[in-house]
């Protein structure tokens, strides 16, 4: 009886998780699947076939565009990376008492808005009469407005502004649950701040398993967006 009431747990709490994930990702998934294999002959007429992948590789503008959106999901994905893990470290290690509390809680209060009012933010912050635009006037930097929305750089502020939450979450819980004893035994053996941070901090940091799926999700979140960008 026992044994039937904790599978019945455990099933309704995986519910909602299995729910997500079969509705959510897999089914759409598939459904791009099977769309790849459709070619439309005519308004009300489809035929199966390869023709979408023929193009694919044939064409440049598809694969140049793929590989532009790779490197540029790893690229944001390692600086969020290095943005990130100093803001971590010093809530997890440095900050005491509430303000720990205060600093993550400051991380966090950006992120109840909508994504895309938060990218809509920065569209204002960087176009042609926008606030940097502005100072640059005023410091006399430059003659006339400045545009920096439509290119590169803006595709990057706002892709790493987007996935510093979903890095900096893992991060700081990671590092908080260091040992203390592991830095101590660092520099007891003669290692200095960079060897300590080098073999000690940042293989604990980051290449632990909850920080990977970190990086995983942060990197296709950016592939998606940076795709989206594209098109």
């Amino acid at each position: 009886m026992r044994s039937s009431v904790s599978r019945l747990s455990l099933w309704l709490l995986l519910t909602p998780f299995l729910l997500w994930i079969v509705l959510l990702v897999i089914l759409p998934h598939l459904q791009m699947l099977r769309v790849s294999f459709q070619v439309r002959e005519s308004w009300d007429s489809i035929a199966w076939g390869i023709e979408q992948y023929q193009n694919f590789f044939t064409e440049s503008y598809y694969w140049r565009t793929f590989v532009r959106t790779g490197v540029m999901s790893l690229f944001t994905t390692f600086l969020t990376l290095i943005i990130a893990f100093p803001i971590a470290w010093y809530i997890a290690r440095l900050a005491r008492g509430c303000s720990k509390g205060i600093l993550f809680l400051a991380c966090l209060i950006p992120f109840w808005a909508s994504e895309l009012v938060r990218t809509y933010g920065w569209m204002i912050l960087l176009r042609e009469s926008g606030l940097f635009s502005s100072w640059l006037k005023a410091l006399g930097w430059v003659d006339g407005p400045v545009e920096m929305l439509h290119n590169d750089v803006a595709v990057i502020i706002g892709l790493v502004y987007n996935g510093l939450l979903f890095m900096a979450v893992p991060l700081v819980t990671t590092l908080d649950g260091m040992d203390e004893n592991l830095v101590e035994a660092g520099y007891d053996l003669g290692g200095g701040h960079g060897t300590v941070l080098r073999e000690i901090v940042v293989p604990w940091g980051v290449l632990m398993p909850c920080c990977l799926n970190g990086y995983s999700f942060g990197a296709r979140k950016s592939c998606t967006c940076s795709c989206c960008c594209r098109w």
